[in-house]
């Protein structure tokens, strides 16, 4: 008989907890997305194109791995195709150079 109130006890606080942690309101806040264009110096800008040509010269010097200077900042300009979303691509990537009819790709 005690377990059956101990019982009864503890579903009516469960219930009042539920009932009383339920948010009423659902008017939620649209963030403010604001894209900042940045402009990247041509010198700095590097393709996939030019890529292959720094890992062909690699090649040519005997090097088995080009590696980027670290005091010259450079950005990489490519279409990420690869998604890992729904584990097709885990952990890798994979770039092309256009957005319709690549000519080249990278996988890393």
């Amino acid at each position: 008989m005690k377990a059956n109130t101990i019982f009864k006890l503890c579903t009516l606080i469960l219930a009042f907890v539920v009932t009383v942690s339920c948010v009423q309101d659902d008017e939620f806040d649209v963030p403010k997305i604001e894209v900042e264009s940045i402009e990247i110096p041509a010198d700095q800008l590097l393709t996939i194109t030019g890529m292959r040509a720094l890992y062909e010269q690699a090649l040519v010097d005997n090097e088995q791995v080009y590696t980027f200077p670290s005091d010259v900042e450079q950005y990489f300009e490519a279409y990420v195709i690869s998604s890992d979303a729904t584990g097709n691509f885990f952990e890798e990537l994979i770039l092309q150079d256009k957005a319709a009819n690549p000519t080249i790709g990278i996988k890393y």
